[in-house]
């Protein structure tokens, strides 16, 4: 029982000291990215590129919001409904160049354009959904 107590808290350490990362921050009104980039690589694999996306309502900054979202004007509406509690949605994606655009009911689109993603990147993505005044006008 000890030894795999001892290897536990080897492998633990191992994967704290072998995940250098950097951390780069891009915010505005309408969405904040937090990008972080590994330095570490696996012979000529790379350790992956990801985008991870979580939609929310910008007058409630902490609430999550069920929509859907595009990625180069492809739609994806799987906004991850898990035990009644919204999750974010985490895709592994080529580097290059994207277009990100949160939709919802009622809401105006938000879109961020030509966002970089290198080899390596894991780019956390917060969109605030504004409310869309004319859904509310009859």
């Amino acid at each position: 029982m000890g030894s795999i107590k001892v290897l536990f808290c080897f492998i633990i350490t191992l994967l704290i000291i072998s995940c250098g990362s950097s951390k780069n921050d891009i915010q505005s009104n309408a969405y904040e990215i937090v990008r972080y980039k590994s330095y570490i690589r696996y012979g000529s694999i790379p350790t992956g590129t990801f985008i991870t996306i979580d939609l929310y309502d910008d007058k409630n900054r902490g609430k999550r919001e069920p929509a859907f979202y595009s990625i180069n004007n492809v739609i994806f509406d799987d906004f991850h409904l898990v035990e009644d509690d919204l999750k974010p949605v985490t895709i592994s994606v080529f580097p290059g160049s994207f277009d990100i655009q949160g939709y919802s009911e009622s809401k105006l689109p938000t879109r961020i354009n030509k966002l970089k993603i290198k080899d390596g990147d894991s780019l956390f993505v917060k969109i605030y959904l504004i409310d869309d005044p004319q859904a509310y006008t009859h």
